[in-house]
Parts: C-alpha cells; structure tokens; sequence
C-alpha cells in the first residue's frame, strides 16, 4: 500500500520563496545595528547643538543672554539624556528579548521614572534661574 504524503507537505512545495512563510529565505533586518547608533547618535548631537546655538543666536538678537543661554542648556539636555534611554532600552531588550513582557514591563518602569525625575529636575531648574 502506497502512503500519502501528509497535506501540509504539499502545501510547503507551492509556497514561493517571498510569501512570508520563511520557506527559503532568512529574515533580514530593516536597519543594520551599526546604521540605528549613527543615527541615534546623530540625533543626540543635533539635540545637544542646535538648542545652545539657537539661545545663544535669540540672546544676541532679543537681549538677556543669560536666560536664553540657560533655556537653552536645558533643553540640549535632551541629547545626552536620548543616548542614555537608548542604551538602557538596548540592554533591557538584549537581556529579555523583543516579545517579553518582563522587558515591556522593565521599559516602561525606567521610561516613567526617567521621565518624571527629568521632568521634576528641569521645573527646580526653571524656578531657580527664573525661565518660568
């Protein structure tokens, strides 16, 4: 008696390469590691510069240096802060994987309580340089 072969392995002989089944080819990434640090790196750059030139550019052009300067200097915290949450949330992904809730959990644990001491540190530093 002849066996026959089971449907699914029938099936698996129609699929094409591209239909997203993972028959014959690997999944590749949408950005390399190496092109996502460049560009978050560049990013924290930007951040860091382009508010001190803009305060110092509004401080030449409208008076009070000093304050611009100091909002400024606040806001080009951004940059090192980005670079810092970057590489946490890589850490807590590498650690736990992209599809763990632990790391869903971790993440948003660190991004609120990060987010809340930024918050509260840039309201201190508001009220005692006088920017409110």
């Amino acid at each position: 008696m002849r066996e026959r072969a089971p449907a699914f392995k029938a099936a698996a002989s129609r699929r094409t390469p591209n239909d997203g089944m993972g028959t014959d080819r690997e999944m590749t990434e949408l950005i390399e590691p190496a092109t996502a640090r460049l560009i978050v790196f560049s990013a924290a750059c930007v951040l860091t510069l382009a508010p001190l030139i803009a305060a110092a550019v509004l401080g030449a052009l409208r008076g009070n240096m000093k304050r611009r300067l100091l909002g400024g200097l606040l806001i080009a915290a951004a940059g090192p802060a980005l670079l810092i949450m970057w590489t946490v949330y890589n850490f807590i992904i590498g650690r736990w994987g992209l599809d763990s809730t632990h790391a869903l959990l971790m993440n948003l644990a660190v991004f609120v309580i990060a987010g809340a001491a930024l918050g509260l540190a840039a309201r201190r530093f508001r009220c005692r340089v006088g920017l409110s």
